[in-house]
């Protein structure tokens, strides 16, 4: 087990599907002292026919304390690519306001990875940056590239 959680939790799960999504909204709970937010982006699509699979989102995490974050963050859950559609995956967004166009109040960006192609180039991970730092544990993880040659297809 990675972490032994008392019964006292508060659990909040945001899940994006194949296609565009919208922003959900996290308030900061009552009675707590530290979050943990874990982010992760939308795999690339698999190529047609004989293609590469795709490469895998980045993900990150953060561990900090409650007092350190706003009463409200803003989250958008990146899409996976459909198989057999080179497509690339969208990027998650956790920020301290419902708008990517002002970078300096995202907190977290996990990007998509990129779709794999038809005669086998696979498709590339995506990356992690953290923006508004607040005191805390960060941790990004570069997604995995897919792998070359026939036999990739499959979701994001």
């Amino acid at each position: 087990m990675v972490f032994d959680f008392p019964n006292n939790t508060d659990v909040k799960t945001y899940i994006g599907g194949m296609g565009t999504t919208g922003w959900n909204t996290w308030i900061k709970p009552k009675g707590f002292s530290n979050a943990i937010i874990i982010g992760c982006g939308g795999g690339g699509g698999g190529g047609p026919d004989v293609g590469a699979s795709g490469g895998s989102g980045g993900w990150g995490h953060i561990y900090c304390p409650l007092l350190s974050l706003p009463d409200t963050l803003y989250i958008q859950v990146g899409a996976g690519a459909l198989a057999g559609n080179p497509g690339n995956g969208s990027a998650t967004y956790i920020s301290t306001i419902a708008n990517i166009a002002y970078p300096l109040n995202i907190l977290m960006t996990c990007g998509g990875g990129t779709g794999g192609l038809r005669l086998g180039t696979a498709g590339s991970g995506g990356g992690v940056s953290f923006g508004v730092l607040t005191p805390g544990v960060y941790m990004g993880f570069s997604g995995s590239n897919g792998i070359a040659g026939p036999g990739g297809v499959g979701d994001g």
